[in-house]
């Protein structure tokens, strides 16, 4: 049985991070998609806000995803939901390598860039959620911290692997070249990785809680996931999302940071490109520390660790940045990245006890979708608030949600 435990965590880590590749590359390509995709005005600012807005569609269609296919596990089966969700993925990235730009067809291109977009929103929307209930009902309670702890380290890898690719464009290709062909390249691995995932996933098994489950409600006519999650757990799915929005405001903040850092701090986006690469990699090392912590002393202490550090330490942090240094540079992600790993060690562990399994993976699915889908407007929000000129908005915001999750993380029991 622990083998088998660690086969799945293997295999449905790999895939969450191949995934999240998939879905984090667009983001890390604004610049340049803005640059290809749209008719182009004088206001910078105007065309970066254009591509947010995009990467945002995204977070706001993975509500959708997660609902649709979480029913179906729910109802049906984990695997079967986990063995359908990266088709999508895999078509949305292969066909975004392939667009033509505006400057081939006008007023199209966006259209389509749009809707492959949502697309990929809806793939990745039951993407994690998925991996978390496949990988914590194979997984003995007092071991889901370290378990699920491996999920956001290979998704890390995989954001590791999108920012290496996006530093390796701007480092060895020239701005024209990788306007003319350059950034089809990341799109295209994308589509091959989402296929390979396809593999990697049919030799796990359903999970033992699901199993048991099924026998309990199979000749008895309970209600669908969602309604039974919305009559009889209100109060567990608002705790849920402002959980979550403590984890999420963090991780949308860092998918800022290529446009933030540049206008800003006067960072070249090499350097942040390959700093970024190095925090993420720092985080996929220390989170499996949490989540041991999140084991022993509970996943609400590993939680509190990561609000906590937020609330004290991201303004001192920030300041740092002016010193301009590389050094300097890659302190600060690497930083940034460890309250991230304590927030995350503790996140899913809490999820996971927060819904039962009937409705689990619905609930999880809920919570960490509805609260992207609004935070994954946060660099649309930025821009437009003005925080390309000032540091302090980043702050502000953060900790506003910091201390709404760090009241709701008080009010779970482990």
């Amino acid at each position: 049985m622990i083998k088998n435990n660690n086969k799945v965590t293997i295999l449905s880590s790999l895939g969450a991070g191949f995934e999240y590749y998939d879905f984090i590359i667009f983001a890390l390509m604004s610049g340049t998609l803005s640059s290809l995709f749209y008719a182009q005005v004088d206001n910078e600012v105007i065309n970066i806000m254009k591509t947010f807005m995009v990467f945002a569609l995204g977070y706001i269609a993975r509500p959708i995803g997660g609902i649709l296919f979480a029913a179906v596990g729910d109802k049906s089966g984990r695997k079967k939901s986990f063995l359908s969700i990266m088709f999508l993925m895999a078509g949305a990235s292969l066909l975004i390598g392939c667009l033509p730009t505006y400057d081939v067809i006008g007023g199209i291109a966006p259209m389509f860039l749009i809707i492959l977009r949502i697309v990929q929103g809806i793939s990745f929307g039951a993407e994690l959620p998925g991996a978390i209930t496949m990988v914590a009902e194979h997984t003995d309670k007092n071991k889901r911290g370290a378990h699920t702890s491996f999920i956001i380290s290979s998704v890390s890898l995989g954001s590791v692997m999108a920012t290496l690719v996006a530093y390796l464009l701007n480092k060895f290709l020239d701005p024209q070249q990788v306007l003319a062909w350059g950034w089809r390249i990341p799109f295209l691995l994308g589509g091959v990785l989402a296929i390979i995932n396809y593999f990697i996933r049919k030799g796990i098994d359903e999970t033992p809680e699901f199993i048991n489950a099924q026998k309990v409600f199979r000749h008895k006519n309970y209600l669908s996931p969602m309604i039974h999650l919305l009559k009889d757990y209100k109060l567990k799915t608002l705790q849920g999302i402002i959980l979550t929005a403590g984890t999420s405001i963090l991780i949308i903040t860092n998918l800022f940071f290529p446009v933030f850092l540049n206008k800003i701090y006067a960072y070249e986006k090499s350097d942040i490109f390959s700093g970024m690469t190095l925090g993420v990699l720092w985080c996929a090392l220390v989170i499996p520390f949490f989540g041991k912590l999140a084991d022993k002393k509970g996943a609400g202490f590993s939680y509190k660790i990561g609000i906590l550090s937020s609330l004290f330490f991201l303004f001192p942090l920030l300041k740092l940045l002016e010193e301009g240094t590389y050094m300097t540079l890659v302190f600060f992600l690497m930083a940034y990245q460890t309250i991230i790993a304590a927030l995350m060690a503790g996140y899913m562990p809490l999820m996971v006890e927060l819904f039962p399994v009937k409705i689990r993976q619905t609930g999880i699915s809920v919570c960490y979708n509805i609260t992207y889908a609004i935070m994954g407007g946060m660099p649309f929000v930025y821009t437009y608030a003005g925080a390309l000129e000032n540091a302090n908005i980043i702050i502000y915001c953060i900790s506003g949600v910091s201390f709404l999750a760090l009241a709701a993380v008080y009010r779970v029991r482990d």
